[in-house]
């Protein structure tokens, strides 16, 4: 009997323990501003197949940029810098983004899709410790990310989403 009492008080215990904890983050879904996609877009687009192999092959500085791909990356580091402030400012640990002009372009690639749009496009900047990669959905792969990019699924880096899961998260929204 005193085992019971015993074993009783303890599932009542770990009900009430695991009930009054924190409620799960709901999980959210990142939105790219449409200003930044253009720019990620303009950017690949502008992109030589020497660039991007140069960029895939140990990085392509800011400097080596024209003033267009300037214009484009400037942007991108901008949105990224935002964001990264307001996650410091909400107490999470992160490094605040540096200036624009040491960021290096270290990766282009591309990734095979299904659904709506056959291919998303990455890019992948670094800038000291920070890392930002951005990514968006395609129709048509640029000449030259078609010849000098990396294709994420073949290396390993991406796994792309089927219809249905494509479909999936565009019910949660």
């Amino acid at each position: 009997m005193k085992d019971l009492r015993r074993s009783l008080l303890t599932v009542c215990l770990v009900v009430v323990v695991g009930c009054s904890g924190r409620p799960p983050r709901p999980q959210q879904t990142v939105h790219q501003p449409r200003e930044r996609v253009v720019a990620s877009s303009d950017l690949v687009g502008s992109l030589t197949v020497e660039q991007i192999r140069k960029a895939n092959a140990g990085g392509l500085a800011y400097p080596e940029l024209t003033a267009g791909q300037q214009q484009a990356v400037s942007q991108i580091w901008s949105h990224y810098a935002e964001r990264m402030q307001a996650i410091i400012a909400e107490g999470t640990p992160g490094r605040p983004a540096g200036a624009v002009e040491k960021v290096r372009i270290v990766m282009v690639g591309y990734a095979k899709a299904e659904g709506e749009y056959p291919w998303t496009v990455h890019v992948e900047f670094q800038e000291g410790q920070n890392r930002c990669m951005v990514g968006y959905p395609a129709n048509a792969l640029a000449t030259a990310v078609k010849e000098a990019g990396k294709d994420m699924v073949a290396a390993g880096i991406a796994i792309p989403r089927s219809e249905a899961e494509e479909q999936g998260l565009l019910d949660e929204q």
